[in-house]
Parts: C-alpha cells; sequence; structure tokens
C-alpha cells in the first residue's frame, strides 16, 4: 500500500498475461509507478494544496473546483494524457496493427485502471 486509505494506488505486481500482448514488465512498473505518483498528491486529504482547494471551494461555494482551479483536476490531466500517449505508442509498435495493441482504458471512464488484450493474444497465450 503506497498510501494506505488515503488515496488510490495501483498494485505493481506484473500480471503475466500482458507479456505476449507486448507489455514488459518493467513498462508495466513504470506505468503503474507514473500514474501512483500522479494520484497519490492528487487525492491525498492532508496535502497543502487539497486543503487549500477546499477551503478556496468552500468560500467561493465550490466555483473554485467548477471552474477546474484544483491541482487534483490538472493531476488527473496529466494521467489521461500519458496514458493516451502510452496508448499511441502501442498502436504504433504492434505487429498485429492498431486495432490489436494492448490499451489502458482512461481512469475517468473507468474509475480503475484496465488494460485491453484483444481476444486473438489471449487465445494465442492459452495455448
Amino acid at each position: 500500500m503506497v498510501a494506505g486509505d488515503l488515496a488510490p494506488a495501483f498494485s505493481n505486481l506484473y500480471p503475466e498475461i500482458l507479456d505476449p500482448a507486448g507489455v514488459s514488465e518493467q513498462e508495466f512498473r513504470t506505468i503503474i509507478e507514473k500514474v501512483n505518483k500522479e494520484l497519490v498528491p492528487a487525492f491525498n486529504p492532508w496535502g497543502l494544496r487539497n486543503l487549500f482547494d477546499a477551503t478556496m471551494g468552500l468560500l467561493t461555494g465550490w466555483v473554485w473546483d467548477d471552474v477546474g482551479f484544483t491541482a487534483v483536476k490538472a493531476r488527473l490531466k496529466n494521467v489521461e494524457r500519458y496514458l493516451e500517449e502510452w496508448n499511441k505508442e502501442m498502436e504504433g509498435k504492434s505487429k498485429e496493427g492498431p486495432e490489436l495493441a494492448p490499451r489502458i482504458v482512461p481512469l475517468r471512464r473507468t474509475g480503475y485502471m484496465n488494460v485491453r488484450l484483444p481476444f486473438s493474444l489471449l487465445k494465442k497465450h492459452k495455448n
């Protein structure tokens, strides 16, 4: 547990099913480390910036939050941008074509990290 229950964090235990999809263990751990380094400070309720954002939200009737001045929104945009860049990079590297490349589904869309593996790669892994 990186930050206990103060912030969401993902385990860096490598699922071996990613190997035939072209995601190495080192690359997987790099992704998880980058995402965790952004999420922990973004969601830590006792962080100085988060306390400031909460105070400003209260004083402005949450207009501060609605306008997007909070640090959590900026950090989440950084994570989303990083994951989208990784997805594009994997599409370019894929030998089977971009539609069969492994893909990380955006966090805001799923609420958790999910890697989409094409069915053909799963079938090869089982054989």
